[in-house]
């Protein structure tokens, strides 16, 4: 039987709603982690949250979990898949992830403010924690000026400097730049399936059986423009520290190449609706 990676706690987040696409990238997201060829999580410590789980209180609630059951040696991975907005109305501007049933008309109410969101992350007193948002997708919010107010599309909450503050081994990687869409395809979106080759093995800066946040960021950087026609580049955010030895999963078996060609084909198959 092959050894879990014990310390291994996971949030994955694939609204779903108008972005159907996203239930399927957490859900891949999810499943690598929990493989015990691969990453090897343990399974009851990755928590996967789509359609109704994504709402605004399952995702609450999901957080403070995590601050709950884990500890300074533990590596915490928190992902978000949907929409990411920066709001300005005439009382202030705020940024706001979108979980699933979010009304426009009440945005503090049903979704989730940048603060808030890192509120919760910095309860979590993990020395390692990783979070990824693939936002900025086509589609969301509409005209919102009758409502009062305007928004643009996001990938990063301003707030988040305040965690990266908070200490070392604290980083955040974006699917995009702010002016840039985040690419949706089959069998994942474009970002999402970067994050998955890399956490089975590809672009891995060493040979030791593990992989690290400067791999998985580099490795996204590298292939998601390519793919994309250069139309989309990750952005990675973090404190003063190096992120080269942050180790995110220790991997089990370092033969990926036959499920990153299978899920590649699928992949570039879709590339038309680019």
């Amino acid at each position: 039987m092959n050894a879990l990676f014990s310390q291994g706690h996971a949030c994955i987040v694939g609204v779903g709603g108008d972005l159907p696409n996203t239930i399927d990238d957490a859900v891949g997201l999810a499943n690598i982690l929990k493989d015990a060829e691969r990453c090897a999580y343990p399974p009851e410590q990755v928590h996967l949250l789509t359609k109704e789980q994504a709402s605004r209180e399952g995702i609450i609630t999901a957080l403070d979990k995590l601050a709950q059951s884990t500890t300074p040696d533990s590596t915490v991975i928190v992902y978000f898949s949907g929409h990411g907005y920066q709001v300005n109305s005439p009382i202030g501007e705020a940024y706001y992830l979108m979980p699933f049933g979010y009304d426009q008309t009440k945005l503090h109410k049903t979704a989730i403010s940048g603060t808030e969101f890192i509120t919760k992350l910095q309860a979590i007193s993990a020395k390692k924690l990783l979070v990824l948002l693939d936002c900025c997708h086509a589609g969301g919010l509409g005209d919102t000026s009758k409502l009062g107010y305007e928004a643009e599309k996001a990938p990063l909450p301003p707030e988040a400097q305040a965690l990266f503050n908070q200490g070392k081994g604290r980083v955040a990687i974006a699917s995009s730049q702010a002016d840039e869409k985040s690419f949706a395809g089959k069998p994942y979106s474009a970002f999402t399936l970067a994050l998955i080759e890399a956490l089975a093995g590809k672009g891995a800066s060493q040979k030791d059986g593990y992989v690290r946040v400067a791999d998985l960021a580099m490795y996204a950087r590298e292939v998601v423009p390519r793919r994309t026609r250069d139309r989309q580049h990750p952005i990675t955010s973090y404190g003063s520290t190096r992120v080269s030895h942050i180790i995110i999963p220790k991997i089990i078996d370092n033969n990926c190449s036959q499920m990153v060609r299978k899920l590649l084909h699928i992949f570039f198959k879709s590339l038309s609706n680019l």
